[in-house]
């Protein structure tokens, strides 16, 4: 019997052209859905950024809420007054709560997360001992303070040996601004203080959540404040940080 390798040329050649076409067919699809979820994920993944943006942010305003409730609770037992530094004992405002029994040492002091920090907080300042927490304002000098204190009210109490904030002599408790946002840079942390118009301690107020910083006041309320709204408030805030810098 004779061989006809014409008719079995056509034949592979027809199979072989299928079967290219069959995989080139097959790669266009998948490029196409490749193509499709890249256009897909472009379009979700700022939402969903957002969205947790917005979620830590929501967190944050809990937390500096927290705080506040805090706060009053140890102010309306020690005067109305707020501690907020002690020299030569490295106490922060944090540790006067801890010694008077309102929150504990491991949730403020150790725990990675919690309503002593904000959830972007990035870092963790352990040159005293602690983990990083929200930061309290301390009057840059007496200079400065004199330019503010007609508008707060005389609200600082004691020296850099220790300091404390008394919250009936301010004019407007729920514009007084106690706990925010706060960094400082060359420990590249969260602070325990911040500061309104000069570097003191490389430490201000941090924009950290979509160029606003959480805002915790002197009557127990929370808000988020700008750049403008910060200069603006009756404490003439100009030194800032936007995300660290």
């Amino acid at each position: 019997m004779r061989v006809n390798f014409s008719k079995i040329f056509i034949i592979f050649t027809f199979l072989l052209f299928f079967l290219l076409f069959y995989i080139f067919f097959f790669f266009i699809q998948v490029i196409v859905v490749i193509a499709i979820i890249a256009i897909l994920a472009g379009m979700l993944l700022p939402a969903l950024n957002k969205a947790r943006a917005k979620a830590r942010a929501t967190s944050c305003m809990s937390n500096l809420k927290q705080c506040g409730l805090t706060m009053q609770m140890y102010a309306n037992d020690n005067n109305d007054m707020i501690a907020t530094y002690i020299a030569g004992q490295a106490d922060v405002w944090i540790d006067g709560l801890i010694k008077s029994g309102y929150v504990n040492n491991w949730e403020a002091n150790e725990k990675p997360s919690g309503p002593f920090r904000c959830p972007n907080s990035r870092g963790a300042d352990l040159a005293q001992g602690r983990m990083a927490t929200y930061g309290i304002w301390r009057p840059d000098s007496d200079t400065q303070y004199a330019t503010i204190k007609a508008d707060t009210g005389d609200v600082s109490v004691g020296n850099n040996t220790a300091a404390a904030i008394s919250i009936t002599r301010a004019k407007s408790a729920s514009d007084l601004i106690i706990l925010a946002d706060s960094f400082r840079t060359d420990r590249n942390s969260q602070y325990w203080q911040w500061h309104t118009s000069v570097a003191l301690n490389n430490a201000g107020i941090d924009l950290n959540h979509e160029e606003r910083a959480n805002t915790c006041n002197a009557d127990g309320s929370a808000k988020p404040m700008d750049k403008n709204a910060l200069k603006n408030s009756i404490m003439k805030i100009s030194y800032v940080l936007v995300n660290g810098k």
